[in-house]
């Protein structure tokens, strides 16, 4: 399924920022539970390889 990640690192005042982005067939492809579950997930992986990382 499509989907775009947006994510800014912390600069000056401002905290990072992570935006999921979902393409408009989503709902089509899978159920709402199920892409929501697939976000979840996501978020979360990005979320330990940037401890890893950062």
């Amino acid at each position: 399924m499509p989907m775009l990640v947006c994510y800014c690192r912390p600069q000056d005042d401002l905290d990072s920022d992570l935006h999921a982005f979902f393409d408009s067939t989503a709902d089509q492809n899978l159920n709402t539970e199920s892409v929501f579950g697939l976000g979840v997930a996501i978020v979360m992986m990005l979320e330990k390889i940037m401890e890893k990382h950062i």
